[in-house]
């Protein structure tokens, strides 16, 4: 059964969820204990695009409020964007819930770091 876990700094769930994450659409996600975050796109036109602009991944801070609600903070080109979402840990599952009510669910992800993408994907 899943569970909402509560957290303040360097709470069970913060500790929970430092790592690697994979969505179930194959974008990857780093949460580091410094509170930096790294996001990866999935293999394809998109992460050649990122490639090409000489940015591999889209870097983020973390932090938990609120009991269970992290805030990515973003920063590009001088513009800041804070994400809100409801997170829900359960084993080594990972549910984000945006204020609009969309779930990306990722699972814990054991292989090379940063994700490697095959020279030939299928688009």
């Amino acid at each position: 059964m899943a569970a909402t876990v509560g957290a303040q700094d360097g709470s069970p769930l913060e500790q929970s969820l430092t790592g690697h994450w994979a969505s179930t659409d194959r974008q990857f996600v780093e949460f580091r204990a410094d509170k930096t975050f790294r996001m990866y796109p999935k293999c394809g036109r998109e992460a050649d695009e990122w490639k090409q602009r000489g940015t591999p991944f889209l870097p983020a801070t973390w932090e938990v409020a609120d009991g269970n609600h992290l805030k990515l903070t973003v920063a590009l080109q001088e513009q800041s964007r804070t994400i809100d979402s409801t997170v829900v840990l359960a084993g080594d599952e990972l549910r984000l819930t945006d204020g609009q009510g969309r779930t990306t669910v990722n699972r814990r992800y054991v292989g090379a770091w940063p994700p490697v993408c095959p020279t030939n994907p299928s688009r």
